[in-house]
């Protein structure tokens, strides 16, 4: 109930939805995803409304798994209201699956409820939905306290759990590829610090290794094409521009640093500024309450050492340049560490103050303190935000933009280098042209993702189309599939003899094909094995209980 009352006025306190960063790239993404429900061209497609009817494959870089549910009601509503019911879903199971890890790890309701709310309240995440709309990214925070859970049972807890380590890391690759990297050297960190556990069982590691397998093959429908992609094309984002050159030009100075970690209560009405906020901070600082050296106290404690040293890697004075931190520059941004320090801060806090707070009536005290501290960093970030987007976009409002706009994307790091530019694409427009210029071109149209056109032709010719080039197309004339090629445009190349009708349409690769039934049948193949094995646990405590009665 808490949760979710928060949830709503923290969607009060960003009415109206103003254009984020990268809102207008997943608003297109869950259209395309939608269009492709309704032609039933689902899973293999491509938005055939991007990029001024070009065509553009983000599908094949930035999974749409998870956005299945949201383009379903974009079906029955639009596709605004999916997105802001999309905001708000993920809020709660980001609050819900926070609550439940932390109350399997510390076995306490008031540390669960009050790490929740740090968490998914907390002043980096609300800036990844409304200021930048890192969908992805806002995505990842549910699955990470599920993946610390699984790490959590591997190393401490009952090992033979190692599926929920899949489940989350599983579910966080679909999310956001960069935050599955991060949680790798993240994971890596902390098996170092706890490898003692691992060592003197060594089937804990073995059981690890499964968990990496059983994730490999369950992100198939994922992984297996994007590298195919990856190796048949050049594309932007590895020639130009998402990766900075120098990372300390991305990160942030000391003095904002500690600025932000006693912010988030007040409107400052900044440009931009990524922090930590006054309650995290508060609830760590609350370790001065807490007496006794406990597994858990010390576990917590890990927690906030690790948490600030992502804060200080985030850092202009961290050491970048040097190996191998200077391999790090995939991460984009330093400060998206923030994401880890945030989680780490939200559970050892929550563990602090309900061991400092003995008595159920203190523990009721700092619970409403907590809500009422929740509302304020809420309503404050919403004013940022409001001032932040109006400073860049205006006031234009996500159902204000006209709807051709909202169909494109910024960025375009996943468009083939020989595209000359986006605006290459305008400038030619939506036309096709003949290496000869004898052809004639009739009864041209693009519909629902299929270009189709008639040809005249007295001999062998070459047809650029207006369509990026990716690969999967197919291409059919006179009911004979023909060659699709790259022209040196980046535009789709089709070779014709003959006069006759010609269709071209997305078909997708067979290895699109074959990764997507490998999903669905581990995904199977996991549930089976979960189900058995508790049935198979739930009988022998039966037949035990039984035995000594």
């Amino acid at each position: 109930m808490i949760l979710t009352l928060l949830t709503i006025y923290m969607m009060l306190a960003n009415k109206p939805l103003l254009l984020g960063h990268d809102m207008l790239v997943h608003y297109a993404r869950i259209e395309g995803l939608k269009n492709a429900i309704e032609d039933g061209r689902f899973p293999w497609y491509i938005n055939y409304n991007g990029l001024d009817g070009y065509g553009y494959f983000i599908k094949a870089f930035y999974c749409d798994l998870l956005l299945v549910p949201f383009a379903v009601i974009a079906i029955f509503t639009d596709n605004v209201t999916a997105y802001e019911c999309m905001i708000f879903i993920i809020t709660l199971l980001c609050g819900i699956s926070t609550y439940l890890v932390i109350k399997r790890i510390y076995n306490s309701s008031v540390a669960a409820i009050l790490g929740a709310l740090l968490y998914t309240f907390c002043c980096y995440r609300l800036l990844d939905l409304f200021i930048r709309a890192a969908i992805g990214e806002s995505f990842a925070f549910i699955f990470l306290p599920i993946v610390l859970l699984g790490a959590y049972e591997i190393i401490r807890g009952d090992y033979k759990k190692w599926y929920i380590l899949t489940i989350g890391y599983s579910l966080l690759i679909f999310s956001h590829l960069i935050s599955s990297a991060l949680t790798f050297i993240t994971l890596i960190i902390f098996f170092v610090i706890y490898y003692k556990c691992l060592i003197r069982e060594p089937k804990r590691i073995t059981y690890l290794f499964i968990a990496a397998l059983v994730t490999l093959i369950i992100t198939a429908y994922y992984l297996f094409p994007m590298i195919e992609q990856m190796m048949s094309n050049t594309f932007y984002y590895e020639v130009k521009g998402s990766i900075p050159d120098n990372m300390n030009s991305v990160a942030v100075r000391i003095t904002p640093i500690i600025e932000g970690m006693i912010q988030g209560v007040t409107s400052h009405l900044q440009t931009f500024h990524v922090k930590i906020g006054l309650l995290l901070t508060a609830s760590i600082c609350t370790r001065v309450f807490v007496s006794g050296k406990s597994k858990l106290v010390r576990s917590a404690d890990i927690l906030v050492i690790v948490g600030l040293f992502y804060v200080f890697m985030s850092s202009t004075i961290f050491p970048w340049a040097i190996f191998p931190f200077n391999k790090l520059s995939f991460m984009q941004f330093p400060w998206r560490l923030y994401q880890f320090s945030s989680l780490f801060f939200a559970i050892a806090g929550g563990f602090y103050l309900s061991e400092a707070t003995k008595t159920n009536k203190r523990k009721l005290i700092v619970l409403i303190g907590f809500i009422i501290g929740t509302c304020i960093v809420v309503n404050s970030e919403g004013k940022n935000f409001t001032y932040q987007i109006a400073e860049i976009h205006g006031n234009n409002t996500l159902r204000e933009i006209d709807e051709t706009k909202r169909s494109n994307y910024s960025g375009l790091e996943y468009m083939p280098i020989k595209v000359p530019s986006s605006s290459y694409i305008y400038d030619r427009g939506n036309r096709i042209s003949t290496k000869s210029e004898e052809a004639n071109i009739t009864d041209y149209k693009k519909e629902k993702g299929i270009t189709s056109f008639s040809i005249n032709t007295n001999k062998k010719d070459i047809l650029e189309l207006p369509l990026i080039y990716y690969k999967g197309y197919s291409a059919i004339l006179n009911g004979r599939e023909i060659t699709v090629e790259q022209s040196q445009n980046g535009l789709i190349e089709i070779p014709v003899e003959q006069s006759g009708e010609v269709i071209v349409y997305y078909k997708g690769t067979l290895i699109q094909k074959i990764s997507f039934y490998i999903t669905i049948i581990s995904i199977l193949a996991l549930c089976i094995y979960i189900f058995s094995q508790r049935r198979k646990k739930s009988h022998l405590k039966y037949k035990y209980d039984d035995t000594t009665v």
